[in-house]
């Protein structure tokens, strides 16, 4: 569908279902980051409790690299998909390691740039820093394909992601609240509400499994929608 000159292909959310069923592998660099991100919590607390806390922004900062840098993989790994409907891992392993700087870089850049819109937004309360947060990242949400598939580096991922945002605002803002739905109601709440049901051991395995579904199944629908408005590969 082209809506005033805007590419909208609602079908992408649900072509991706079955795709995903032949590619799991997309969920296992999140899976992993999930794994050693609640190990570095882990071990976070006791090293900075003595310290009254001090350096746990250091640790904080560490779980965001290492989430980031297997969102990218993640990325890759689905671009691969959608383009040979089966990818392969250790490519998108090997390839993610070669632009591992860029993805680390926007990974800095944008959890950055989200902070000081909340902080802007915070200026109006708690709803105003929602907002301006929501504002941030739906200006921001292709700076990881950017770079990830992309190969942008530094300042250049954000400028192709406001861009492309900009000329495709539609798009851009159902692909930003599918993908926040995605991930904050199957990674994050769901796991509580399914919590007291599967006991304490279950509930561990669920705080790492369905994050990195719910990641997985981003990575497919950015990628995919990046592909489409930023090189129009797949049409």
């Amino acid at each position: 569908m082209n809506l005033r000159g805007q590419r909208l292909d609602l079908s992408l959310y649900v072509r991706a279902l079955p795709l995903y069923a032949r590619n799991v592998g997309v969920a296992l660099a999140p899976l992993a980051a999930a794994i050693v991100g609640m190990a570095v919590s882990y071990v976070s607390g006791p090293l900075t409790a003595p310290l009254g806390g001090a350096g746990a922004s250091i640790f904080g900062l560490i779980v965001q690299l290492i989430f980031g840098f297997a969102f990218g993989v993640a990325l890759i790994f689905a671009d691969d998909a959608w383009r040979h409907d089966r990818a392969n891992l250790a490519s998108a392993w090997s390839e993610a390691r070669r632009k591992a700087l860029n993805i680390l870089i926007a990974t800095l850049g944008f959890f950055f740039l989200i902070y000081i819109a909340g902080l802007i937004g915070g200026l109006l309360g708690s709803v105003g820093s929602l907002l301006f947060q929501a504002v941030a990242a739906f200006f921001l949400i292709y700076a990881f394909p950017a770079a990830a598939i992309g190969g942008a580096y530094g300042a250049d991922v954000f400028s192709i992601s406001i861009r492309i945002a900009r000329r495709d605002p539609l798009p851009t803002a159902i692909l930003a609240v599918v993908s926040i739905f995605v991930y904050f109601y199957v990674g994050q709440i769901l796991p509580s509400v399914l919590g007291p049901s599967v006991g304490s051991a279950g509930y561990t395995v669920l705080r790492l499994l369905l994050p990195a579904i719910a990641t997985g199944y981003v990575a497919l629908v950015v990628a995919k929608q990046y592909a489409d408005l930023a090189f129009s590969r797949y049409r």
